[in-house]
């Protein structure tokens, strides 16, 4: 979507907003059913870890010699058939790691709404300051989640789909702000 300000042309990726609501979604599904998703997840993950695996490994055999002396293809390959069984044989091992690489996810995009929010102050737009609580309570989200003091699975994945709601309806209310402003 392409909107105009002063002769100026900004565009707002129709991902973003698709990804915050894909967040919105997860984040309700996470709170109503922890268990099924977090072992369907783990299944999921396993299944594409070991087909990518196996597809990276079959590139690496295929290649003659010299062609695959700078690739990755042979270390990637192993290591995405490992972590695919292990999502599949001890999925508790993956779910222990979790939180920690959805928290950096997480603040890495409580950053980005923080630099809209800054653009937005620029902009002289007067609720920027909203779009900065947003992302301050967002940061902190990601770091309760790196932190990871929880004891149980389940806390977690609720607590997780409460901050992937919280996070995709920042997300929404902040291009709501931007675009409304431009």
């Amino acid at each position: 979507m392409k909107y105009k300000h002063s002769g100026d042309e900004y565009t707002l990726h129709f991902s973003h907003n698709i990804l915050a609501f894909l967040y919105v979604v997860l984040g309700i599904v996470l709170l109503i059913k922890p268990t099924e998703l977090t072992r369907l997840f783990c299944i999921f993950l396993g299944i594409a870890a070991l087909l990518y695996g196996g597809i990276r490994l079959f590139s690496y055999l295929r290649r003659k010699e010299y062609e695959s002396a700078f690739q990755m293809d042979l270390i990637l390959g192993v290591i995405l058939i490992v972590v695919g069984v292990v999502c599949l044989v001890q999925p508790r091992i993956i779910l222990s790691i979790l939180p920690f690489v959805l928290g950096i996810i997480i603040l890495l995009d409580a950053i980005g709404i923080l630099q809209r929010s800054l653009r937005l102050r620029r902009l002289d737009y007067d609720g920027w300051w909203i779009s900065l609580i947003l992302a301050l309570v967002l940061a902190l989200f990601g770091l309760i989640l790196i932190a990871n003091p929880f004891e149980t699975t389940i806390l977690f994945v609720r607590f997780l789909g409460f901050t992937l709601l919280a996070d995709g309806c920042f997300d929404l209310w902040g291009i709501y702000l931007y675009r409304k402003y431009l």
